[in-house]
């Protein structure tokens, strides 16, 4: 097996991967955050306190201290700060720019609380007492009050609907999440990991969802493997820790290209490839096989 993906990988290895990220934004100033922090907001005394606050690469460290290492694996390029004020009332818009689409939306889904309370703003939001935070395109936008009251929470709404009216781009989720199956997926779960899925360095760029397999649940996996690497290192892996099963014969994946690992955090894991991409699901039991099948069996 080892050899067989040793060749795919010196074959394939000058293919583009299109299945990710092929969505790159220029670093045209039409674009850049600080063109939509308005400048007041509609129906209300907000203005703003200052010129916009500019962090660029590696200076967001002086912004989030200890934080920043997160935005950075989601190709951050930029974020614009501003303080709105009216007398005593004060709230901060940060304007977040992301190379990508798909960057925007996965730093948001993995920041994304259980069981938030959503705002109906770009691709998805949400709120709190005292924060709004919502993506669209290259942007993620957080809002932040300074005290739990209705003239805050009507701030924030004020200030996001003003920002989402003159931002640009997608309003729709990354498109590998339309891959997924739609019976027992559960809503709010949909998650794109820049890096280190399931703690691993060499699973980067993975679309995951959770899905309810009575009386379990199970996330759902793939991530473009066009070159087999990635199915390499994690079978080499699951051989190093001693957790290297065979997977079901009935699961389609491509021949002899599948195992299941089991480690004590995440349980088991069944893995594979199936026409270039890495796909599986972790919470695995054989009672899944059938539902896992079905999905693998899907890519054609």
């Amino acid at each position: 097996m080892k050899k067989g993906l040793m060749l795919i990988l010196i074959l394939t290895a000058l293919l583009p991967v299109a299945f990710n990220c092929s969505d790159d934004e220029s670093d045209d100033p039409a674009i850049r955050a600080a063109n939509f922090l308005p400048d007041s907001i509609p129906a209300t005394d907000l203005v703003r306190n200052d010129q916009p606050r500019i962090y660029k690469g590696n200076a967001l460290w002086e912004y989030i201290p200890g934080g920043a290492e997160l935005y950075q694996s989601y190709n951050f390029v930029e974020l614009a700060s501003m303080e709105y004020a009216r007398d005593t009332f004060h709230l901060v818009a940060d304007i977040y720019r992301f190379a990508t689409p798909t960057d925007a939306y996965g730093i948001y889904s993995v920041r994304r609380p259980e069981n938030p309370t959503l705002v109906t703003l770009g691709v998805e939001g949400y709120s709190t007492p005292m924060k709004l935070t919502f993506v669209k395109g290259v942007y993620l936008v957080d809002l932040m009050g300074y005290n739990e009251s209705e003239m805050t929470a009507d701030a924030l709404a004020r200030v996001a609907r003003a920002i989402n009216d003159t931002l640009p781009g997608a309003t729709s989720r990354p498109n590998p999440f339309l891959l997924f199956p739609v019976p027992n997926r559960i809503g709010l779960t949909d998650r794109y990991y820049a890096a280190d899925f399931l703690g691993h360095k060499f699973l980067p760029k993975v679309y995951a969802l959770d899905f309810f397999l009575e009386p379990d649940t199970a996330i759902l996996f793939l991530t473009t493997d066009e070159s087999g690497g990635k199915f390499l290192r994690w079978s080499e892996y699951a051989r190093a820790i001693g957790s290297f099963e065979a997977a079901p014969d009935t699961i389609p994946y491509d021949s002899g290209l599948s195992f299941v690992i089991y480690d004590d955090f995440y349980g088991r894991a069944a893995v594979g490839l199936r026409q270039g991409k890495l796909i599986g699901m972790v919470g695995y039991s054989p009672a899944h096989t059938e539902f896992l099948a079905s999905w693998v069996g899907s890519f054609q």
